[in-house]
C-alpha cells in the first residue's frame, strides 16, 4: 500500500512538472509575440509581409471601418433630424409613454425600467429609445427624475457631436491604412508568427527584417528547444515510472 501511494505521488509530481514546463512553452510564445508586436509598432519595416497578405489585410480593415462609418453616418443623420424636430418641442415634459414621430420616418419614445438602486427599493428609470425606418438607432438612460424636450435636444446634440468626431477619426484611419507602412497587423498576428517560429513550421508569410528581430527569433528557438527537451525527458520519466509500477 505504501509503495502504491509513493508511486501515485511520483506520478502526480511528474504530471505537475509536465504541466509547468508546457505552460512555460506557451508563455514563451506569448512573451515573444509581445516583443515582436512592440517592435512592429516601433518600426513596421522590422518585418516583411507578403504583398497579397498586406493587400488582403488592408481590405479587411477598410471594410470593417467602412461598416462602422456607415453605422455612424446613420446615427448622425438621425440625430440631426431629431434635433431639428425637437427644436420646436423644448417645452414638452417627457415621461413614461411619451413618444414623437419624425416627419420623414422614425421616432423617439420613452419607457420606464425598474433598476435597483444601492438601497432596498427600486426606482423607475426613464429610457429614451431612438429608431429610424430600419430599426433601433440607440438608447440611453436619463435617470429617475424629470426630463424634458430641452434636455433631450441637448443630449441629441451631444451624441451627434461625439459620433461626428468618431467618424472623422475613422476617415483618418482609412487614409492611414492605404499607406505602405500602415499598422494593419494585430497582436494575434504576432502570436501566430511566434507560434510558427517556435514550432519551426516556417510558412514563409512573415519574415524578420532587422537584426534585433532575428536575435529574438534565435533566442526563442534555442529556449524553445531546451523546454521541449525537458518536456520529452519528463514524459519519458513518467512513462518509465508507470511501467515500473
Amino acid at each position: 500500500m505504501q509503495a502504491s501511494e509513493l508511486a501515485n505521488a511520483e506520478n502526480l509530481r511528474l504530471v505537475r512538472m509536465l504541466l509547468t514546463v508546457f505552460t512555460m512553452y506557451i508563455v514563451e510564445i506569448i512573451v515573444c509575440a509581445a516583443l515582436y508586436y512592440r517592435l512592429y509598432n516601433r518600426r513596421s519595416d522590422n518585418f516583411l509581409f507578403g504583398n497579397n497578405l498586406i493587400i488582403g489585410r488592408q481590405r479587411d480593415r477598410i471594410d470593417a471601418i467602412t461598416g462602422r462609418m456607415n453605422r455612424l453616418k446613420r446615427t448622425i443623420d438621425f440625430h440631426t433630424k431629431a434635433e431639428r424636430h425637437m427644436q420646436s418641442n423644448t417645452d414638452e415634459s417627457i415621461d413614461e409613454g411619451w413618444s414623437t414621430s419624425l416627419p420623414d420616418g422614425g421616432g423617439i419614445w420613452c419607457e420606464a425600467h425598474e433598476l435597483p438602486p444601492p438601497n432596498n427599493f427600486t426606482i423607475d428609470h426613464l429610457i429614451i429609445n431612438l429608431h429610424d425606418s430600419t430599426g433601433l438607432v440607440g438608447s440611453w438612460n436619463v435617470g429617475p427624475y424629470g426630463y424634458n424636450g430641452a434636455q433631450l435636444l441637448r443630449d441629441l446634440r451631444s451624441a451627434r457631436i461625439t459620433a461626428e468626431k468618431s467618424a472623422v477619426l475613422l476617415e483618418e484611419e482609412v487614409e492611414t491604412i492605404s499607406r505602405s507602412d500602415a499598422r494593419v497587423w494585430s497582436f494575434i498576428d504576432f502570436v501566430y508568427f511566434s507560434t510558427v517560429v517556435q514550432t519551426t513550421v516556417g510558412f514563409g508569410d512573415i519574415f524578420p527584417n532587422s537584426t534585433v528581430v532575428r536575435v529574438i527569433v534565435i533566442c526563442q528557438l534555442l529556449v524553445g528547444y531546451i523546454i521541449l527537451v525537458v518536456l520529452i525527458n519528463l514524459s519519458l520519466s513518467w512513462h518509465w515510472t508507470v511501467a515500473a509500477g
